[in-house]
């Protein structure tokens, strides 16, 4: 597990530390020499990641979100290798930078149509999304939990 080093702002370097079982060793030694590439992974849970977000403030408008995702590894990684980064509403022939906005709109149009975020022109967690950024429920099993009807019973 390698979280962020450095500040990009302040800093022109940073220091990791990897702590990996013995097997894992030649793995790591090749990614961190380049032999071996990394890629992210961040595009199989986007959406939440941009409903917590906008929970936590970062994320108030869908310019703050595009801007937010631009500064990813994912939008990084996307510019090298298009092709390993796949989004059920691609159409092919956009560039990286075109597709990851595209992504960026539908998510929130679907955060919005679920009531997991405001409509408002400034984006802010319903109770729903609040819940869902707190307990890290995945939008899948979030959108069954907001289709069960009100006075559900558990006999039939």
């Amino acid at each position: 597990m390698l979280g962020r080093a450095g500040r990009p702002q302040f800093d022109d370097s940073a220091t990791a530390i990897i702590m990996t079982r013995a097997e894992n060793i030649d793995r790591y030694n090749r990614m961190v020499s380049g032999q071996e590439i990394l890629e992210s992974t961040l595009h199989l849970n986007l959406i939440e990641h941009l409903n917590s977000e906008i929970g936590l403030g970062t994320v108030h408008d869908i310019y703050s979100a595009k801007r937010w995702l631009a500064g990813t590894f994912l939008s990084v990684r996307m510019r090298k290798n298009p092709s390993y980064y796949k989004f059920s509403s691609d159409t092919g022939s956009r560039d990286a930078d075109e597709r990851l906005e595209g992504v960026c709109e539908r998510d929130i149009e679907l955060l919005k149509s679920h009531k997991l975020i405001s409509e408002d022109q400034r984006f802010m967690c319903t109770e729903y999304g609040q819940a869902m950024a707190k307990y890290m429920v995945q939008f899948e099993t979030m959108k069954s939990l907001l289709s069960i009807p009100k006075n559900a019973k558990m006999t039939q």
